[in-house]
């Protein structure tokens, strides 16, 4: 059975251990040589003796703000596709604002202060995804304003 990432190993992706080489050797280590990447939920870090919520967690931003290399392991929560792609608006040590994308199903996530909203299209909240898109449409490719999932400004018009 895959467990997921640990807390300790999640938090040390803030070091600057490359994130492949830890999920690598996280995955050897608990897994028996199986792949964790499909399996990985960003919202929970899983250890033996317990479920921990990363919101429940004192200094959560701090210690999980977007930062370019939790690309490494994200993967799309709709159809598990990885690589995602990141277009980033605005960064600082952490990305701030931003968009990450699934070229499998079109689907994108917004990165709003510094958090990557990774939700099924279910609990997506149009009246707060299409304000996204039409703020920073200048940045966006045409393809996602036009085509993008769960919401888009073509089928908003």
């Amino acid at each position: 059975m895959v467990s997921g990432i640990s807390l300790d190993d999640f938090i040390g992706l803030a070091s600057d251990e490359p994130v492949n080489d830890r999920a690598q050797n996280y995955a050897l280590r608990s897994t028996g040589g199986q792949d964790i990447r499909n399996h990985y939920d960003p919202h929970v870090a899983r250890s033996k003796s317990k479920t921990v919520y990363f919101s429940d967690l004192p200094h959560f931003r701090e210690v999980t703000g977007m930062k370019r290399k939790l690309m490494d392991i994200l993967a799309c929560p709709i159809d598990k596709f990885y690589p995602l792609e990141l277009l980033v608006f605005e960064e600082g040590d952490e990305v701030s604002s931003g968009l990450i994308t699934c070229p499998k199903c079109g689907r994108w996530f917004p990165i709003i202060d510094e958090i990557p909203h990774m939700l099924p299209d279910e609990l997506r909240e149009k009246n707060e995804d299409l304000p996204f898109l039409q703020k920073w449409k200048s940045r966006i490719p045409e393809k996602t304003l036009k085509e993008g999932r769960p919401f888009n400004l073509q089928a908003s018009s």
